[in-house]
């Protein structure tokens, strides 16, 4: 072979070495940026069922979001969309949300190209996600907190 032909085959070999180093370099955790379709998926699979609990619209303050793959962690804190605080009163959070801190805390895995929250929490006083990673099969310790 000519040095022009195993140079051909080297740069090649190292394309294809970064399309399969750039894949994984891509799975690393990050945080969704504020208005992408990622961030709003997330939030949402944790918002809906919330909105609907508590019959009032919900936004989050995030306080802790990360992605990796196929799964997110999430801490917020709900209000309302005019920023105060939720009305509780006469919904199943009422005892709640007097007696625990208002947080969000979900871990999300995507499944079917949409984000579900395979465990989660309104309120919490304790970090009972601590060791979640475990019970779960392919779930990254790097997205906790």
């Amino acid at each position: 072979m000519t040095f022009y032909q195993n140079q051909k085959h080297f740069i090649l070999f190292v394309c294809l070495v970064g399309v399969f180093v750039g894949g994984s370099i891509s799975a690393q955790p990050h945080t969704p940026k504020r208005g992408t379709a990622e961030r709003t998926a997330i939030l949402d699979a944790v918002r809906f069922p919330l909105q609907a609990a508590v019959n009032q619209n919900v936004i989050f303050v995030v306080e802790h979001m990360k992605v990796e793959g196929n799964w997110a962690f999430l801490k917020a804190t709900p209000q309302t969309k005019a920023g105060g605080p939720i009305s509780y009163k006469g919904t199943k959070f009422a005892v709640d949300a007097e007696e625990a801190d208002e947080l969000t805390v979900a871990l999300l895995q995507k499944r079917g190209g949409k984000w579900v929250a395979v465990s989660h929490a309104y309120f919490t006083t304790d970090v009972w996600w601590e060791g979640l990673w475990n019970e779960f099969p392919g779930c990254p310790r790097s997205i906790f907190p």
